[in-house]
């Protein structure tokens, strides 16, 4: 169970597995969103990057002033450079997990493994919108499906039945986006906790950073949990 990417990713001698399991991808992703990776930076931060695993850690919040001393560099400043990296990660895996999956006949649904997949395909979607990324989840999987082609070459025969399915979550995606809007602007008038954007999001399937971003246009803050995935 040790995983594949763990032998490419010592073996290369890479910052990250990300960076050694698709490569070509990522290099990719980073000029589109124009991330300029501080590399100093992270090969101060990667060591200690572990101690920030959401699913073993109590308090996200006092691990990251952990690592943030550890690195010698301000907790919002380490932050700041990290979280839109990780996001570009988690953009890359998600695709290509989509793509794998979506090859092998599993459908994103409201159920079981089918709603795994609706939900990363709405968080890559969720990254994408909030930082403003020029990033095409469909042209994502075809550079994944061109890099694994020597290995899954029926990766890249896929690709039209891919992109249809995508597209049409991509469009329930906004139709759910539209619905936050009405959703938000009742909420409002009440308090909006952490239990209420767990139940919006396993009843209603709306992510909580849609919640967010309609609140603050609306002239609400409201926090999104760092482990709420892990809660959910």
């Amino acid at each position: 169970g040790m995983g594949q990417e763990r032998n490419a990713w010592f073996s290369q001698g890479k910052k990250t597995s990300y960076d050694a399991t698709f490569p070509t991808v990522m290099e990719k992703l980073k000029r589109i969103s124009g991330i300029k990776v501080d590399e100093a930076l992270l090969q101060k931060f990667i060591p200690h990057a572990g101690l920030l695993n959401i699913d073993e850690v109590e308090d996200i919040g006092k691990a990251w002033l952990q690592v943030s001393k550890k690195v010698a560099v301000d907790v919002h400043e380490l932050r700041r450079n990290i979280l839109p990296l990780s996001a570009l990660y988690s953009i890359a895996e998600h695709s290509r997990a989509l793509l794998v999956a979506l090859t092998d006949g599993a459908l994103p649904s409201n159920t079981g493994g089918g709603y795994n997949l609706r939900v990363i395909l709405r968080r890559a979607l969720s990254f994408i919108d909030g930082h403003k990324w020029d990033i095409d989840i469909a042209e994502l999987c075809r550079w994944h499906a061109d890099y694994l082609k020597p290995l899954f070459p029926e990766l890249k025969e896929s690709l039209k039945q891919v992109e249809k399915i995508l597209e049409v979550e991509k469009e329930k995606y906004n139709a759910t986006k539209q619905k936050t809007q009405s959703v938000v602007s009742k909420l409002l008038q009440e308090e909006i906790d952490e239990n209420t954007l767990l139940q919006l999001y396993d009843s209603q399937g709306i992510p909580p950073e849609l919640i967010r971003d309609e609140a603050l246009k609306l002239g609400r803050k409201i926090i999104v949990p760092d482990n709420f995935y892990a809660r959910v």
